[in-house]
């Protein structure tokens, strides 16, 4: 697909959120104690998810609007999740707030994706609207699993806890930059 040469409102504000969190990472990353794992770990997690966001929001608005999108609820759950990264980066000293920022992240993104999966139920059964379906329902998923590790390690102490359920998150971040072609150069109809 073309990329479209107008940029539509939707971009300009994800992008604009996107490095506002961007921004204050890096406040936290000038306060940060290089030698606490704890810390690395939530900032290079926020890092990644970030950067994947803030690509798959403008890749997405690149295409032409599908059979069941609708601005207003999109960029509502966009800005809340946000909102949560930055909660997230803001608090990365406490690992047990910056985990629960984190978590309350991806449930933001899981009620996203059931609002997602019952409008497009509802909408055409084009083969672009049913990969949409599929995906959203995989993120149905991998959002709660998410969820599930970041509780996990809010709640646990020690570094074994920590590095399992980080790479938990890391693996599912891959997962979802696969499918989703994150990292490519094509413009996904479907995402």
């Amino acid at each position: 697909m073309t990329p479209n040469p107008v940029i539509k409102f939707p971009q300009i504000l994800g992008a604009a959120l996107s490095a506002n969190v961007f921004v204050v990472i890096a406040s936290s990353i000038a306060k940060m104690d290089i030698k606490d794992p704890d810390q690395i770990s939530i900032l290079i997690l926020l890092f990644l998810w970030n950067l994947k966001d803030g690509i798959d929001d403008f890749k997405s608005y690149e295409s032409n609007y599908a059979d069941g999108f609708s601005l207003a609820p999109t960029v509502t759950f966009r800005v809340l999740s946000y909102m949560s990264l930055v909660g997230s980066a803001i608090n990365f000293d406490n690992r047990f707030l910056s985990f629960v920022f984190l978590s309350i992240y991806f449930l933001v993104f899981s009620i996203w994706s059931v609002n997602s999966v019952i409008r497009r139920t509802r909408g055409s059964k084009t083969a672009e609207n049913l990969e949409r379906l599929r995906r959203r329902r995989g993120w149905l998923i991998l959002y709660p699993a998410s969820i599930a590790a970041c509780l996990v390690i809010a709640c646990s102490e020690g570094l074994i806890f920590l590095v399992a359920f980080a790479a938990v998150i890391l693996g599912i971040f891959a997962a979802d930059c696969d499918d989703c072609e994150t990292f490519s150069n094509d413009i996904i109809p479907a995402l």
